[in-house]
């Protein structure tokens, strides 16, 4: 099984922070569970709106699109207003937002994630 994360959830009434706690079972084979492709799904939700919130209280611009029968993406607004996607994959037992062929970090809830992307699509 893969990683399972709980749904953002506000901690106060003064601020909305969204919690994200993902935890992976070690050795656990995939199931043939027909839930599995909708959990992956939530997950990278999940990730995603943790992102697009924390872009949000850098002062940057970020939208988050969720499709009927698509998964979701994050665009990120660059300077020159152009939009930039950002994905959330798992790669083995690892979360990644990428935005380009080469560019991704590690989807780690940590301040200096933001501020990596934040930067880079600038």
């Amino acid at each position: 099984m893969g990683p399972i994360c709980d749904r953002p959830s506000p901690t106060s009434n003064e601020e909305k922070v969204i919690s994200l706690r993902c935890t992976t079972t070690a050795g656990a084979q995939p199931s043939p569970n027909p839930e599995q492709p909708k959990r992956s799904s939530e997950v990278r939700y999940t990730l995603l709106a943790w992102l697009a919130w924390g872009l949000h209280r850098a002062d940057r611009t970020a939208i988050l699109v969720v499709r009927r029968q698509s998964e979701p993406v994050l665009y990120l607004e660059r300077g020159d207003g152009h939009k930039v996607a950002v994905l959330a994959i798992e790669r083995g037992d690892q979360w990644f937002f990428i935005w380009g062929p080469e560019m991704g970090v590690p989807a780690e809830r940590q301040s200096t994630t933001v501020e990596t992307i934040a930067q880079a699509v600038a």
